[in-house]
């Protein structure tokens, strides 16, 4: 690539960049809110370590198939492998059929 293309890529990220440093978020509940669809039986919605929240509604269920549901749904499947373990030792013939190179990609 050429210098001066180089250039205008990095003074065009720096210009966007410095623009997001004044960007404000915007909720979907605050989009809600301002066209009004979060109205009506949403407008009770409380985040819920709220004082004023509910800890211990009433579902209408037994209270051991609540826990028991809770158990099973974090539960993992028999055989399943959590995680990956990455190789701790890499054999060198693999690293010498890689067509590795320290070539800096663009160019400097």
């Amino acid at each position: 690539m050429s210098k001066d293309f180089r250039k205008a890529r990095v003074a065009h990220l720096q210009s966007e960049l410095d623009e997001s440093a004044a960007y404000v978020p915007i909720s979907e509940w605050d989009i809600g809110q301002e066209k009004e669809v979060a109205k009506g039986k949403w407008t009770e919605m409380v985040w819920p370590t709220s004082s004023s929240a509910v800890s211990n509604p009433d579902t209408g269920v037994v209270k051991e198939t609540l826990i028991q549901v809770g158990k099973v749904s974090v539960e993992a499947p028999t055989g399943f492998v959590s995680g990956y373990t990455a190789p701790t030792t890499v054999a060198n013939d693999h690293w010498e059929d890689d067509a590795r190179t320290t070539e800096a990609p663009y160019g400097s």
